[in-house]
């Protein structure tokens, strides 16, 4: 009996928005000691005005993975994940045409929880197995924190 009520408490509270609210860790600018040419959308990031984000996101006449990247963190705060999704997705895209890898860790992650939350569970839950499966991707190990049974709870629920 005791067993059958943890398993059912588990199965009701296991979801990709606790999943989500569990593992989405803010992103925080790194700064150089000395450096003061910073861009109108860094600024923006740094003082949490999301919309200010991607206002200066818009407006940018050339837009880098930085600018996708921090447009898809003011997104995932503004709870608008279709276009964070897109925005990771645009990161990805360039550095498998470039071949670089600048902010791949990030957006993969990133997109990993922006999928959850946007509906996409099998995306969201393969992304997090490919980087479970990578030690050297930078957050291998908070994805290792995720329970197994937790990503498959959410796999099954959203089959329904």
């Amino acid at each position: 009996l005791l067993m059958g009520v943890s398993i059912f408490y588990k199965y009701s509270t296991v979801s990709n928005s606790s999943v989500y609210h569990q593992y989405f860790t803010d992103y925080n600018l790194s700064t150089t000691r000395g450096e003061n040419n910073h861009s109108a959308m860094e600024d923006a990031y740094r003082n949490q005005n999301w919309n200010s984000v991607i206002d200066a996101f818009n407006r940018e006449p050339e837009k880098t993975n930085k600018s996708y990247f921090l447009a898809g963190m003011a997104d995932m705060k503004l709870k608008n994940f279709a276009a964070a999704v897109s925005h990771f997705e645009n990161i990805l895209a360039a550095n498998a045409k470039s071949g670089g890898s600048y902010f791949q860790d990030e957006a993969e992650y990133y997109l990993a929880l922006a999928y959850l939350m946007n509906g996409e569970t099998d995306k969201g839950v393969s992304l997090f197995h490919k980087i479970g499966s990578d030690s050297s991707q930078t957050f291998y190990p908070l994805v290792r924190q995720i329970s197994s049974t937790d990503l498959k709870i959410i796999e099954l629920k959203s089959k329904k």
